[in-house]
């Protein structure tokens, strides 16, 4: 599902874009990105851990992938079906020592800048009026932000303009199912094991922390924030897609 990733999800708008808030989810996704592989492949887990840290630093609240990454680590394990819970300690354990360390990092590098641990410099950004009043007014995290947070994510439609003869979306980016079809098949099967369990876990954390968050990623192709939990999405989708892509997946990856 390479295609999926590449040309079917809106991180191929994101690489082409110069701002230092695209770079740095770019950054994120592949950090992520390695660490998953690093789970997957057995690596040890303070490499995992690394990768993880890195991403953090770009984006704090991909933090909510570790337990997908915990639940790789514990399918990997099972020995006759039973978890070895005692080196899955050991592998938490040295995973979470580099996760915390960036977290460590990344506060007192709010202090040096700010004044404040937690401050992170969105009170006093210059950007956006509307995102800088919001902030100021409701927190950096609110359930006020929900309902047209949850808006972006699955019922934006594309705002059409004509522009250079052409009718192109802009705006404040659309919904991921209109960007991203094939994103359906994430429900495609119901199975419950460890690592789909991890993985369902992570994205439900990350949907609830995008809803609560201050804005959607502003001016936008499409909602660009499901790039923070779109690799433990796509692995299900493969899982879900079986050994061969069926028509009706490819329909929704070409759409």
């Amino acid at each position: 599902l390479t295609e999926l990733f590449s040309f079917g999800t809106v991180y191929w708008w994101l690489s082409i874009k110069t701002g230092e808030s695209f770079f740095s989810q770019d950054v994120t996704v592949l950090f992520c990105g390695l660490a998953f592989l690093s789970a997957v492949k057995k690596w040890p887990s303070w490499i995992t851990g690394i990768c993880l840290g890195a991403a953090i630093l770009c984006r704090p609240n991909v933090f909510v992938l570790w337990p997908a990454l915990l639940a790789i680590a514990i399918q990997n394990n099972l020995i006759a079906e039973k978890v070895n819970w005692k080196y899955i300690f050991k592998w938490s354990s040295l995973s979470a020592v580099s996760v915390i360390l960036s977290a460590l990092f990344l506060v007192y590098y709010n202090y040096l800048r700010f004044g404040n641990f937690f401050d992170f410099g969105y009170v006093t950004i210059n950007g956006s009026l509307n995102i800088v009043h919001n902030v100021q007014t409701y927190g950096l995290f609110s359930i006020h932000y929900v309902p047209f947070n949850f808006h972006s994510m699955f019922l934006a439609l594309p705002d059409l303009k004509l522009s250079c003869e052409y009718y192109i979306p802009r705006g404040w980016g659309m919904s991921i199912i209109a960007t991203t079809p094939a994103i359906i098949y994430l429900v495609r099967k119901v199975k419950v094991n460890w690592w789909i369990a991890g993985c369902w876990c992570s994205i439900i954390l990350s949907i609830i922390l995008l809803a609560l968050y201050s804005n959607n990623g502003a001016n936008q192709y499409g909602y660009r924030y499901v790039m923070d939990f779109i690799i433990p999405a796509i692995m299900i989708i493969a899982y879900n897609a079986g050994q061969k892509v069926s028509a009706p997946l490819k329909t929704l990856i070409i759409a």
